[in-house]
């Protein structure tokens, strides 16, 4: 059976959770990969996707680099284009994401309540 999910380890995830960072990023885990958006004019990098690269990725997989993609409370994805190039080529159908809040944090935006649970470390 083909794999649908691979977690982002938790020391790749726990660093997000730190109280100084006052609630500014939230990890949520398995996220259907169709609900993140793309909209390039949002990446801090205008870089195209080197789909030499999502090959390698995708066929020489490592789960130490395997980061969740960075996403804005939209869901429209902020970074992380050749994972999520790489998790659609591996046929995922899920994939841990990081909510970046900006400056405001998650009591400030009301954006208490995600689809899926916040993993803890």
């Amino acid at each position: 059976m083909k794999k649908t999910y691979i977690p982002s380890p938790d020391y790749l995830t726990s660093m997000y959770s730190k109280p100084e960072f006052n609630g500014r990023w939230i990890v949520i885990s398995k996220i259907p990969i169709e609900k993140i958006k793309v909209d390039k004019s949002l990446f801090s990098f205008q870089n195209e996707v080197n789909w030499d690269d999502v090959e390698y990725m995708s066929k020489n997989f490592e789960i130490s680099a395997w980061f969740p993609v960075m996403v804005n409370p939209e869901f429209f994805l902020l970074d992380g284009q050749h994972r999520l190039a790489a998790a659609q080529k591996m046929e995922l159908r899920y994939l841990d994401v990081v909510v970046d809040n900006g400056d405001q944090t998650v009591s400030q935006k009301g954006l208490i309540n995600y689809d899926r649970p916040t993993r803890t470390p």
